[in-house]
Order: C-alpha cells, then structure tokens, then sequence
C-alpha cells in the first residue's frame, strides 16, 4: 500500500528495526538527548519509533528540511499549529470500540472527520502558500503540491460549502434539534434537524398559549415552548443507562439509511483525498521534534552543523561535543574533539589516561552518527559524513552475563556475533575490549580483531588499555590484506593532569592507573 511521505523517499534504505543500529542507539543512551515528540494513539500516549537510513538521498533529503526549519521559524510555527489538528484526524481515522454500536456515533465522527480535514488542508495551504518563496527543501514543496491539489479541486470547494451548511461546529456541540413526525397521537417518524452550538432554555407554555404561537419564542429558537426537564430527573443509575441506552437506539434507528448512504462515500473520499494527512502526522512530530533538539542545543551555544555528504567512505568531525555533557555542562566547559576517517587512518586504536575523556569521545562519534542517519544536524564545528550500514557497538564493561561462561568467554561471544555484521561501510566502535583479562592475552586478541577491521576497510575506534597494542599499527598497515590503515589517538595529559583532549599522535605509554588510586587514597608510602 502506498503511504505518502514528506521525510523518505521512493528509494530510501531503511535500516530495518532490531539490527545493529537499534542497539547502539540503546547502548549510547541516544533517548536520554533527542526523541520525538509522545503521541497519542489509540487513547493512549506512546513515543513513536525513530527511523534511521543508510542512503546518501534520503539523509541529504531530510537535513535539508532542517535547514528550512532552521532558516523560516515560521514554517516550524506552522508545523507546530498543524501538529494537534493531524494527531486529532489520526486518532479519528482509527477503529474505536464504540463505533458501530450506534450509529449516530459514527455519524458525528465522520463529519467530525471532515471538519478537521478541512482545517487542516486549510492551514497548511495558507501557510505554506505565505512562506512558498522562502521554502527549497523538496519534502515541504511535495507537501504543498499535494496539499494546494485538494485546496483547488471542486471536490474540496464542494466539501466546505456542505459542511457550512450543515451548520455546526461538532466539537462543540451544545443540543440537538430533533425532528418528529405523528401519526395521530403516535410517534411515526424521527430524524435530526440540526446540529447546534447553543444550548437550549427553559420556555412557558402560558405565553405560548397567549399568543397563540406555538412555532417561536419571541423570535429565539433556543427557548423551548415548556420548561427544560433533567432527563435522568429521580431515575437510579440502572433506569439512568437504560433510557441513555433507548435514546441512542431510537437515534440509530433514525440515522441507519442515512448513514449507509455517505458512509461509502466518506470513507473513498477520504482514503483518496485524506490519507496523506494521516500518513505525515508522525512525520510532522519527528520534525518539530528534531527542530526544536537542534533550536535548544544552539541556543545553549553547543555547536550544531548540517553535514556535507563524502563522496567516498571517507569521514571528519571537528569541534565535535558529547551531547551527553552538554545535558549537565555548559558548552564552554566541554572540551570538543576532532576526528577524521582518512587514507592514513580509517582504524584509530585510541589510548591514553583513565578518565581522561576516551569513552566520552567515542561515545561522542557514535551519537553524532546516529543523529546524522536520522538526517538531524550534528553536535560539531564542521561535519563530513558517510552513511553506515551499520553501526556496531561493543562496551565491554556491559557484556551480558551467562551462566557458564566465565566474563572472557562472554565477550568473546559477543563479539562474534557482532563482528561478522560490520562491512567495509560500517562504523565500529569498541571500548576497553578483553578488559578481564591480561594484558599479553587481550593484546593477542585485540590484534586479530584489529586486523579484521583493517581487511574490511571500515571505520573504526578502538579504545583500550592495552597501550602495547600501537606497536603493532606499523606491521598490520603493511600486510597485504589491510584495506583501512590504522592509526593512534591519544587522550592527551599535561604533566599527569587531564585535559580531555582528544590528539592524532603516538601513544604516551601510561594508563595513569597510579593518579586514580592516589586520588582516592590507595597508594601508601612505606618506610
């Protein structure tokens, strides 16, 4: 079935749900910065799922409907105001269990539909019209084609005058103007006048007698010829639903053949003309959520970017932030980083100080490529991006745990099963892997692991302890399988003190494990 869209296209590569990607945006906490907007579905609020892309044109597509957002704040305005109008169309369009047991509900619900169709086309017709010079995204401009298409056809013209003389405003209905028919001093047919946004009020007979008018009262038609009787007057709660429940059967008696003449036609209408409003609403929320994520990070001075797009598998962040920090630091405070995925370097084994920022960084590069599948702006001074097929994530501090396998074994596990998914188009990174155990066995292990990294020629950041392991960068760049050189990063410390700068050079040699324990007392002097 087709489904209109104005952030994908007929050719985009969605990556599909529970593959590696997914598991990186639960590893990296990518909730705890940017998720779209809860919305209601069926009588409930839910967070709708995110959908990342692996396509250049996809990607490209959406980062520049960003950029509208970001340069016209008035179509963000409009999406905003649009936004509970599609979500109220949605929930309509879905079956509920109290349609179809009468048929006045459904009744109302449809032209109810139809009211709020009508204003949405409306609205955004009329808005995106105004800002129509301002606009070059092609999603907003696929919108407004098809939007302006409905606005100007005769049907639609037709649909407004027939709702404006139907006369009422159903989501504020205040009474109901019945119509019944006798036959003699039986009741012989019913049927519904109007529908009325004004209550009606107690009349007297007496006056209506005087005057010998039983048709008006003093003009007003809300003013009934007797007073105005609480239909559930001295009725216990079971008589109260029993004469609740007639009343609405003696309606959808009245209203059966009525309705099963437009309901066909409501419904093709709809699903012809409609649906496309339907299909954008969680589009639309994804939208306004994301323009609002970068409006808020540039407004707290984090560097937000729109990437350019490589031509090849080739890749640079600089000035890159942690969005993670940037919840609790102010920008000032966060020290950015740089990273460049190169002829010279496609595998970095990233060394350097405990606490000294290696984790931060690398989770830094994994969010931004997240953000960047999304087809969001990236938390950098400047961005060169690739897509990736997948994004695969080992954090060996959250190996899962089975009973048998002792914590190397498990990760050894693990890695097997994530390793093989990893292509020449992938991003892979890894932090303290073979953590548990020692140092010549982890180094043994993180070399062949290394070496196929460097064979498949993807990107890859490979923190550890193990500082030994960039003796081998030289040995593995000349064999001649490698297709992606590896190189060092280094999280750089001036005179044993942090500065959580992340520098493309050759490893400093020490973990400072010693500057840790002394910092928290464990290093004691003997005489």
């Amino acid at each position: 079935m087709y489904k209109f869209s104005i952030i994908n296209l007929p050719t985009t590569q969605f990556i599909p749900a529970g593959e590696a990607t997914y598991a990186a945006a639960e590893e990296l906490k990518l909730h705890r910065i940017f998720s779209a907007r809860p919305m209601l579905l069926g009588g409930r609020m839910v967070s709708p799922a995110l959908t990342f892309v692996s396509d250049y044109e996809t990607i490209a597509h959406r980062l520049d409907m960003f950029d509208d957002l970001r340069r016209v704040p008035a179509l963000c305005d409009l999406l905003e105001a649009v936004l509970p109008l599609l979500a109220n169309l949605a929930e309509l369009t879905r079956t509920r269990d109290d349609v179809g047991k009468f048929a006045y509900i459904e009744y109302f619900m449809y032209v109810t539909k139809l009211n709020v169709y009508v204003q949405c086309v409306q609205k955004l017709y009329a808005g995106l019209t105004t800002l129509r010079e301002k606009i070059k995204a092609a999603g907003f401009l696929h919108l407004y084609e098809r939007v302006a298409a409905v606005h100007e056809s005769a049907e639609f013209t037709h649909l407004v005058e027939n709702l404006a003389a139907f006369g009422a405003d159903l989501l504020h209905i205040k009474s109901i103007t019945v119509g019944i028919n006798l036959d003699g001093a039986d009741l012989d047919e019913i049927g519904i006048v109007a529908v009325n946004t004004e209550p009606y009020r107690s009349g007297q007979l007496l006056d209506k007698i005087l005057r010998a008018d039983f048709r008006s009262t003093a003009g007003d038609p809300f003013v009934c010829m007797t007073m105005l009787e609480p239909m559930f007057k001295g009725l216990n709660d079971v008589q109260k639903h029993e004469v609740n429940r007639s009343f609405k059967s003696a309606f959808d008696g009245a209203l059966k053949k009525t309705l099963r003449g437009i309901q066909p036609k409501i419904t093709a209408y709809m699903k012809e003309q409609g649906q496309f409003l339907v299909d954008i609403h969680s589009e639309v929320n994804f939208l306004v959520s994301g323009a609002a994520f970068i409006r808020e990070l540039t407004e707290k001075r984090v560097p937000m970017t729109k990437p350019r797009l490589s031509t090849d598998n080739t890749a640079q962040l600089d000035g890159l932030v942690n969005l993670h920090l940037a919840q609790t630091l102010d920008a000032a405070d966060i020290r950015p980083g740089d990273i460049h995925f190169d002829a010279q370097g496609m595998v970095y084994i990233l060394t350097g100080a405990n606490s000294g920022g290696k984790s931060v960084f690398l989770f830094a590069v994994g969010l931004a490529q997240l953000l960047f599948q999304l087809g969001l702006y990236v938390p950098a001074r400047a961005a060169v991006m690739t897509p990736a097929d997948h994004i695969c994530v080992h954090l060996s501090a959250k190996a899962a745990v089975q009973e048998g396998a002792g914590r190397l074994e498990q990760e050894c596990m693990a890695l097997n099963k994530l390793l093989p998914l990893a292509t020449a188009k992938s991003l892979v990174l890894m932090d303290e892997p073979f953590a548990s155990t020692g140092a010549y066995d982890g180094s043994v292990l993180a070399e062949e692991v290394l070496k196929q990294l460097a064979r498949l020629g993807c990107k890859c950041i490979f923190s550890t302890h193990i500082h030994e392991l960039t003796a081998r960068i030289a040995p593995i760049n000349a064999r001649a399988q490698t297709v992606g050189k590896l190189d060092s990063l280094v999280a750089v410390s001036n005179a044993g003190q942090r500065t959580y700068r992340i520098a493309r050079h050759a490893p400093e040699g020490h973990s400072h494990a010693k500057d840790i324990a002394k910092k928290y007392g464990l290093v004691f002097d003997f005489d």
